[in-house]
């Protein structure tokens, strides 16, 4: 296997994620999902894995909505993936320009949709769905990538109502619609945008009728697993390759994304590697100004989607757990965090929850919370200077 950080991976390569997929494929036998995880962690391999070994009685369509900005958008890219699959009589009334024609008023970059349109495309978006659903033997399967970013986009382009139709219009389907299926899925969690039109008058829960599963790091053998085929395939020389694969699974938390980059990293050495060269680069991608590993996300997503009475509590909280490898219990973090600002109870008590959710830290066996990952653990620590 050959090193690919952030490229498109093959399915025939994605190891370590049957045991996953399994059990997605058993939760959509009852109902859609909510797939999350970190950034990087993978999501996006595992739907891809999904629809090319795809289950019978399945009928996939993979879309990234992380460019769309509007409800029109939305509609005509899901309309066109649906073409394909609507009768042939269906097929003429969502042909492209009919349905460009039927929304009337939108402009034609397709960037805004007035709001008294918002009704009739919503009736445009359930109708096709469900015209494409209609064979009982099989199961329409929607894979939406990056679908939170794309409400997140709505609301900022066409308002909160525009956001709050296209989600409410989405659960009436799968509500009216035995025969589809959809995952949802993106690089922000949905809880954020939900929150968001929450504060605006949203009283509905979009996702409640949803399995929400969360995509893991690899399991350490299998992390080890992929490693020694990287290594192996990039003919990288070391006296014990066994070794060398753990200690590279390792450092990169067992997650494929920086275990594809510290092997890339690895592959320009000239001598054999050995223990202090995975260390050293991995400390130096954490300290390069240039940040190759994008781990500046995580900073940056906090001052986006936190409130502003959150974000001083939720810097605080990673603060000080940054500095502590086994974590702490909750009543430790408060202390130790309201010597960096004033922390309220209520707030402290949901940023916890919310930083959990956003797989920035984890609940272990012995009641503490500490950091999900060491890597990230440890670019916060070097990036907030603690």
């Amino acid at each position: 296997m050959k090193v690919n950080p952030g490229g498109i991976i093959a399915p025939s390569d994605i190891v370590g994620r049957d045991q996953l997929i399994e059990r997605l494929w058993s939760d959509l036998d009852g109902q859609s999902i909510v797939l999350t995880a970190e950034r990087r962690i993978g999501k996006t391999c595992v739907l891809k894995k999904m629809i090319s070994e795809y289950k019978p009685g399945y009928v996939p369509i993979y879309r990234d909505l992380e460019s769309v900005h509007s409800v029109g958008e939305f509609v005509r890219a899901t309309v066109s993936d649906l073409r394909p699959h609507l009768a042939p009589g269906s097929k003429l009334a969502f042909s492209g320009w009919q349905v460009l024609d039927s929304l009337k008023g939108l402009k034609t970059n397709w960037f805004t949709v007035p709001e008294h349109n918002i009704l009739e495309v919503k009736t445009i978006l359930q109708d096709a769905i469900q015209k494409a659903s209609t064979n009982k033997q099989q199961r329409m399967l929607l894979f939406w990538d990056e679908l939170p970013m794309m409400v997140d986009n709505i609301q900022k382009r066409a308002g909160e109502n525009a956001a709050m139709e296209i989600l409410d219009a989405l659960r009436a389907i799968r509500q009216e619609c035995s025969q589809v299926r959809m995952v949802f899925t993106g690089s922000i969690g949905i809880h954020h945008v939900i929150s968001k039109l929450k504060r605006c008058g949203y009283a509905n829960d979009a996702t409640n009728d949803m399995a929400t599963v969360d995509v893991p790091a690899l399991a350490d053998k299998d992390g080890r697993d992929l490693a020694l085929r990287l290594l192996t395939g990039e003919n990288i020389p070391a006296d014990n390759p066994d070794a060398l694969a753990s200690e590279v699974a390792s450092a990169a938390c067992c997650v494929p994304f920086y275990t594809h980059h510290i092997v890339k990293g690895l592959k320009w050495k000239k001598s054999k590697i050995g223990h202090a060269d995975v260390a050293q680069l991995v400390q130096d991608c954490i300290t390069a100004a240039d940040d190759p590993w994008h781990l500046g996300h995580y900073e940056q997503r906090l001052r986006t989607y936190y409130q502003q009475g959150e974000l001083p509590t939720a810097l605080a909280v990673l603060d000080v757990l940054s500095a502590k490898k086994k974590g702490l219990k909750p009543q430790d973090i408060s202390k130790l965090a309201n010597s960096r600002t004033t922390i309220d109870k209520e707030v402290f008590n949901e940023v916890l929850r919310l930083l959990e959710l956003d797989h920035y830290l984890q609940r272990r066996e012995d009641e503490t919370i500490g950091f999900r990952l060491d890597l990230l653990r440890r670019w916060w620590q070097f990036k907030r200077g603690i």
